[in-house]
C-alpha cells in the first residue's frame, strides 16, 4: 500500500480544519449571541428567553420582561399575571434587568421608534397624549409592528396595583428630575403618551440592543 507524502497529509488536514470551521460558524447564525444581528432570542440574567424583533435599525425584546430582582413586582403579587404580563418594576430595578449587550431604552429611543411607525418628530418632541395618530395601535398585540405591547397595568408609590389589561406602562431611562423619568403608556386608544413619573411606580420594561 502507498504511503501520502506527508506534505499531503498536512494538506489534508488544514482543508478538513477549514470545512468543519465554516460548518461551525453556519450552525452558529441563530444562536443568542450578543453580537449576533441574526440571532432570534436573548436570555436574560434569570434564564428567561426572548424573541427578538427589528423596528426599522432598531432591536427590541418582543415581550415585557420577567426578571426577578428586588424592586420588582407581579401584578397582584400573582405569579400568573408575572407569565401572561412580565413584572413591573420601579425604576432603580428597571436599570438592572436587561441581558448583556442590551439596555433600557431611552426617551429618544421610544421617539426613534415612533417616528418609524408614522409619528411626526414634532408630535414625537410633545408630552401628553396629543401625539401622533395610530402609533399606540401599533405597538400593541396584533398592531403589526412586531413590538407586541402587553397591556400589564402598574403598581404605584403606595405599590397598590392598577389598569391590568387597559394600560400598558414602560420606563426609559431618560430622567427629568432625582425623583421622576420619561415612560410610555399605551391603552386601549390609538395614541401612545409621552411623560413623566415618580421613579418608586412599577412599570414594564422592554430592552433594546445597545
Amino acid at each position: 500500500m502507498k504511503r501520502i507524502p506527508f506534505f499531503l497529509a498536512l494538506i489534508s488536514i488544514f482543508l478538513l480544519s477549514t470545512i468543519s470551521s465554516c460548518k461551525k460558524d453556519t450552525t452558529d447564525d441563530n444562536n443568542n449571541d450578543d453580537n449576533n444581528p441574526a440571532a432570534t432570542t436573548v436570555t436574560d440574567g434569570g434564564g428567561n428567553v426572548y424573541n427578538i424583533v427589528k423596528i426599522g435599525n432598531q432591536y427590541w425584546t418582543k415581550e415585557n420582561l420577567k426578571y426577578n430582582v428586588t424592586g420588582s413586582f407581579c401584578y397582584d403579587n400573582n405569579t400568573a399575571n408575572c407569565d401572561t404580563y412580565g413584572r413591573l418594576y420601579k425604576f432603580a430595578a428597571a436599570q438592572t434587568v436587561c441581558p448583556s449587550g442590551w439596555r433600557l431604552p431611552t426617551d429618544a429611543d421610544f421617539k426613534t421608534l415612533e417616528v418609524y411607525l408614522g409619528m411626526t418628530q414634532a408630535d414625537a418632541d410633545l408630552e401628553g397624549w396629543d401625539r401622533g395618530t395610530t402609533e399606540g395601535t401599533k405597538l400593541k398585540v396584533g398592531g403589526g409592528s412586531g413590538f407586541e405591547a402587553k397591556l400589564g397595568g402598574f403598581s404605584n408609590t403606595q405599590n397598590l396595583f392598577g389598569n391590568i389589561t387597559t394600560d400598558g406602562y414602560f420606563w426609559t431611562s431618560t430622567t427629568t428630575t432625582s425623583t421622576d423619568a420619561y415612560d410610555r403608556e399605551v391603552t386601549a386608544g390609538a395614541m401612545v403618551k409621552r411623560y413623566f413619573s415618580n421613579k418608586e411606580n412599577a412599570y414594564s420594561v422592554r430592552c433594546i440592543k445597545n
